[in-house]
């Protein structure tokens, strides 16, 4: 039979994230420039490369790790980590190599008890948090120290982001060694120590694929609530994990787990939960009502929205479509809607639209003689009809009008970015309610116009293609240059559509399914079809279409 797990993990740079701190205290230290941004490595290596570096950089992880720290966070995924440990009932010791004070520190700060006091901040021992115990926390004054205790406690395995702990020549053979680290490290590793670079591999890796029952017993833990009785992963979420909690005495409501994506610096959980809390703020109840934020675990409790999939809209839909979106425009101006993010990929103006279009050509581009269709289609259909767009474009822009200067936020919108019914559910009223607001913000009105016409996730009928146009002329068209500017760029977006299909292409997982990009690059051919379709006929859109 083999060992009962039980976890050691280290603290500093693995438990605990100090990115942005080494870079703000490096600063207010005088140690580094404030000219540009530094990652905390960089900072490292910089200050070893320089005359009496050794000295500053040991005097700088003193600070950070005293005055500063009440300033860092946890690292990415390492909550969802130990609560789903403390589901599995898996005995977490925190083992690190931290001296009494720090180095070169005159005012004498007591680093163990920061720390401590840190955990206890951030809910390490609460029964409605991580529910570690205090006296599994270990502080060794040296790394020989920390060893001998990781050989003491009986763990199976330790996390460490230093490699040098498991190179000690009296680390424990039977402990299962797991370096985190977020770049592939520039050291030769021993065959026998595990390179992971985030917290959800290393979970994956202990404790095999989450249960229901992991995610239930979470779920009771974050919302504080042993009434949640059952819980059911809900299907047709494409970014994150949705599932629905049952409770025995209230209404359902809904678990979100939001991925942690090291190249997406948007924080979609907090976009997410602000936005549904300012809307609902002000009486808008089309989208799901917020009811529990845990950051540290990127979840958020929402209610739970029963209804059917909108698969062929219909004008009453449009309408509904058409009321939520002018109620949005209508509490722009509320308080607490300028603190609201821009919209995920705005295009504030016409020269953003294009710039994005050519990021995402050239992206394509980089990878596409992996694929002679893809690349054909590129060279032959694309880049054509890119270059007509362009002409279009410059053709039907409003005279006098920047194409380089961002609309003024009295004329921009709050937009969902990715608007449409294939984030809605119709109840049983009739009534839609639009999900998903991971992307909200402030936009350009012509591009939540376009984007909606455009989206190929949903089957619009060209008729209702008009309805929708000429409603929401309605709503828009008070701003004397919407019109025009929604007819330069409305054929821009179509392009910019029949790229965003062709994302699959740059999956670097290896998943790539052929059939599946066969399907994506038959949905580009047929926008570039409508998109050169629009041109041929010189169409433009008018206040009655």
């Amino acid at each position: 039979m083999s060992p009962r797990l039980s976890v050691g993990i280290d603290f500093d740079n693995t438990i605990v994230c100090y990115d942005a701190v080494f870079l703000a205290a490096a600063k207010d230290m005088e140690l580094i420039s404030n000219e540009r941004k530094f990652s905390k490595q960089e900072i490292r290596e910089y200050l070893l490369s320089s005359p009496g570096g050794e000295e500053d950089w040991k005097r700088l992880q003193g600070q950070v790790y005293g005055h500063w720290m009440h300033r860092s966070s946890l690292m990415p995924g390492v909550a969802w980590f130990l609560y789903w440990c403390r589901a599995r009932d898996i005995k977490i010791s925190i083992v690190s190599h931290k001296t009494e004070f720090g180095h070169y520190d005159d005012s004498k700060v007591r680093l163990r008890q920061v720390a401590m006091r840190w955990m206890i901040d951030q809910g390490f021992f609460d029964l409605n948090g991580f529910g570690l115990k205090v006296n599994n926390i270990y502080f060794e004054s040296t790394r020989g120290n920390k060893v001998k205790r990781i050989s003491e406690l009986g763990l199976t395995c330790f996390i460490d982001d230093l490699v040098e702990v498991f190179q000690e020549s009296d680390f424990p053979s039977s402990v299962e060694k797991i370096l985190f680290s977020r770049v592939a490290s520039s050291t030769d590793t021993h065959q026998s120590v595990l390179e992971m670079s985030s917290w959800s591999n290393i979970g994956r890796h202990l404790l095999g694929p989450e249960t229901l029952d992991d995610l239930l017993h979470v779920a009771r833990t974050i919302v504080s609530d042993s009434e949640i009785t059952k819980c059911v992963e809900l299907k047709g979420g494409k970014n994150s994990q949705v599932y629905k909690l049952t409770r025995k005495k209230s209404a359902p409501v809904v678990l979100k787990k939001y991925p942690i994506r090291s190249s997406d610096s948007r924080n979609r959980l907090r976009v997410e939960f602000d936005a549904c809390t300012f809307l609902h703020q002000n009486d808008i109840r089309l989208v799901p009502e917020p009811k529990v934020i845990d950051k540290k675990a990127n979840v958020g409790i929402y209610e739970y929205v029963s209804g059917s999939r909108i698969l062929e809209p219909n004008e009453r839909d449009i309408e509904q479509a058409v009321k939520f979106i002018f109620s949005l425009n209508t509490v722009k101006s509320l308080k607490g809607a300028s603190e609201l993010p821009r919209a995920s990929e705005a295009c504030l103006c016409g020269w953003e639209l294009f710039r994005q279009i050519e990021t995402r050509i050239k992206a394509l581009r980089e990878i596409s003689n992996t694929f002679p269709e893809l690349e054909n289609h590129i060279v032959s259909i694309i880049e054509p009809l890119y270059e007509r767009i362009r002409n279009w474009s410059q053709m039907h822009w409003p005279h006098g009008i920047d194409f380089r200067k961002n609309l003024s936020l009295e004329y921009q919108t709050l937009s969902l970015s990715d608007f449409g019914f294939h984030n809605a559910l119709k109840e049983a009223d009739g009534t839609v309610r639009f999900l998903d607001l991971e992307y909200f913000g402030w936009d350009d009105p012509v591009k939540l116009v376009s984007d909606f016409w455009w989206h190929p996730g949903m089957q619009l009928t060209a008729p209702i293609k008009n309805v929708w146009l000429n409603k929401t002329i309605m709503v828009f068209g008070q701003e004397q240059t919407f019109l025009n500017r929604l007819n330069a760029l409305h054929p821009a977006y179509g392009v910019r559509w029949s790229l965003i299909v062709l994302n699959k292409f740059l999956d670097t997982s290896n998943n790539r399914d052929q059939i599946q990009l066969g399907t994506q690059l038959n949905k580009s051919v047929n926008l570039c079809n409508i998109v050169s379709d629009w041109l041929r006929h010189n169409r433009s859109i008018t206040k009655s279409i």
